[in-house]
């Protein structure tokens, strides 16, 4: 009973705090309302009070096959979406919604999850948050969790306050017949204050969220399922001095409680957040943990150097991320530079990373990457690129049977030495036959050529590995006063693995026309390919695509589109079939404001709801 009477006062003291922080807001908010020019106000009432815009859109799909292929979605499908915005007085209040018939397949539990609503308003540097909301502070703190609950930010000047409180995760039973675990209802809140002017920035984040353990009824068979509680604090800031040189970082720590019913234990915690009373309590499940990053930039005439450094502790964990990366360390390094009198770009970036920093685990995995990136223009007729990436790990496993037989350390044992590289290229010309000026008839040719390359090594013998290439070479033409514009292509790619090769090649065709006063787009596309299987020819495809697209009165837009694909085999394992799709779809574009209106709508907002 006293227990509970304890979680009860830490949770009232809880809901005291955010009270208190969303009275200082209002007033605070108050404050900076009515301190503004009373003349501009009123000229602002002068206006239309109420103003609506928005679009709206119906789609439906129809799919069918003809052949030895099983239908691989639905018939017959229809979606229905849309995006509103209501401004009063110069709040906006948009909104967005999005229905289909796939919802009724929705059998996953909790149901409740595919229904979410949220509205965002804001005025000028005012945004509140009510429902369903995304709000971010960092990657190690609270980074876009979705929360069911209110907030505000505000952004006067050279300040910045953000705070919310909410539900982050909602109580589901556990139901061991469709393997769904328990989860515990999860309540959150969180605050971040900081300053921003010209070349400075400094923020302060606060994050704390905490399970209810009496949210689930029935007994928990899971016993690895328990109630938590989660307290993370984080500070960045950033400085550019000399207008070239700029340093940034970031640390945070987080208390990470797995069982909230366990004994408390002060001893162990760091002071601060031994200190903090009422917001955490340590207890014996209790983990702490850091995480920080660093990093300088240099800024020359015409040529940039940086270097970054980032470490997180394993079992580094927040409550306001959905999937968190810990246990490593890394180190990067970036250049770039601009040559002969700045018609080519040259980038440079090389990194190291590794993981095990606590040297507990069975194995040690250390990372290289590199990349090298160039774009060249010698002439308004040329441009040339290419990029050029190396990823390498190396992974040392140590068996129990090494780690407990093992004689001398030095000497580990090369069966267990894994090392996977990865590489990647690319390249791309594109020339500009005739007249640069020429704007009329504009014609193009561009090659691009790709590949990637995998390889496995063990015990110093290549076992696996893959390689793929691929190249296209295209013509356009584009004539402006016709509203045309053609293009024809050869495509071709290679895959060759250590047991088979598998090769495609084949050209493509494809036009763009707009008519009657460019209402009216027409599209169509034909590609043939041939599909080569160990040198031998194993199948044909042809695919043929027809897109038609009205626009009325600026407002009405209608669609039409039908793709169909047919695939003949000579393989008697493989399958012969043909498969369309037709979209048949309507939207409709309004707004009550005028242009000048318009132009000064510059945020859309976050108001959104799920299906």
């Amino acid at each position: 009973m006293t227990k509970e009477l304890n979680e009860l006062n830490v949770l009232n003291k809880q809901k005291s705090m955010m009270k208190i922080l969303l009275i200082i807001a209002s007033i605070f908010i108050t404050a900076n309302v009515l301190g503004q020019d009373v003349e501009h106000m009123l000229d602002r009432f002068k206006k239309k009070p109420l103003k609506f815009s928005g679009d709206i859109s119906a789609n439906q799909v129809i799919y069918g096959t003809m052949g030895d292929l099983d239908m691989r979605r639905q018939p017959f499908t229809w979606y229905l979406m849309g995006n509103f915005n209501v401004a009063l007085y110069g709040w906006n209040f948009p909104f967005s919604f999005s229905l289909s018939d796939q919802q009724s397949d929705y059998t996953t539990p909790p149901l409740q999850d595919f229904s979410r609503y949220g509205v965002t308003p804001y005025y000028k540097w005012i945004k509140l948050y009510a429902g369903y909301s995304n709000i971010s502070f960092s990657p190690y703190t609270f980074n876009g969790y979705s929360m069911l609950g209110g907030g505000f930010e505000l952004t006067p000047g050279i300040f910045n306050i953000t705070a919310f409180y909410g539900r982050l995760n909602h109580a589901v039973e556990e139901d061991t017949a469709i393997q769904q675990e328990a989860v515990y209802k999860r309540m959150g809140y969180g605050f971040k204050t900081g300053i921003k002017k010209d070349a400075l920035y400094c923020d302060f984040m606060f994050f704390k969220a905490a399970d209810d353990s009496n949210s689930i009824r029935q007994p928990i068979i899971n016993t690895e399922t328990t109630p938590g509680e989660n307290l993370v604090l984080g500070l960045k800031a950033g400085y550019t001095f000399l207008k070239s040189i700029k340093i940034d970082g970031e640390f945070s720590r987080t208390a990470y409680t797995r069982d909230i019913r366990s004994a408390e234990q002060t001893d162990r915690a760091p002071a601060v957040f031994a200190n903090i009373k009422g917001l955490f309590t340590p207890r014996v499940s209790s983990q702490y943990y850091s995480a920080y990053k660093a990093g300088l930039n240099y800024l020359g005439n015409g040529y940039g150097l940086g270097f970054g450094f980032e470490h997180i502790d394993p079992g580094y964990q927040t409550m306001g991320a959905y999937y968190f990366n810990n246990d490593l360390e890394n180190f990067t390094i970036n250049a770039n530079t601009s040559l002969f009198k700045q018609k080519m770009q040259l980038a440079v970036n090389f990194g190291l990373e590794r993981n095990n920093l606590a040297q507990d685990k069975a194995a040690t995995m250390k990372k290289t990457v590199g990349a090298v990136n160039v774009n060249y223009v010698p002439s308004p007729k040329w441009n040339l690129a290419f990029s050029y990436s190396n990823f390498s790990s190396f992974t040392n496993i140590r068996s129990n049977f090494e780690v407990l037989n093992q004689v001398d350390p030095l000497k580990p044992l090369d069966t267990l030495n894994y090392t996977q590289l990865t590489q990647s290229a690319t390249a791309n010309i594109s020339y500009i036959i005739g007249s640069v000026d020429n704007k009329d008839n504009k014609q193009f040719l561009n090659l691009n050529l790709s590949s990637q390359l995998a390889a496995n090594e063990q015990a110093g013998n290549p076992n696996s590995g893959s390689a793929f290439y691929n190249g296209i070479l295209s013509y356009t033409i584009s004539m402006a006063p016709r509203d045309l514009s053609l293009s024809a292509a050869i495509n071709g790619n290679y895959t060759e693995m250590p047991n088979a090769n598998n090769s495609m090649v084949g050209p493509v065709i494809s036009m763009n026309k707009l008519l009657y006063k460019k209402t009216l787009r027409l599209t169509g596309s034909l590609a043939w390919n041939q599909v080569f299987q160990n040198s031998q020819v194993s199948a044909t495809i042809l695919n043929a695509r027809i897109l038609a697209s009205y626009l009325f009165r600026k407002k009405h837009n209608f669609n039409m589109g039908l793709v169909g694909l047919q695939k003949a085999t000579k393989l008697p394992e493989s399958l012969s079939f043909f498969e369309y799709t037709a979209t048949i779809g309507y939207s409709f574009s309004f707004a009550t404001s005028d242009e000048k209106d318009k132009k000064n709508v510059v945020e859309t907002g976050d108001v959104s709801s799920e299906m």
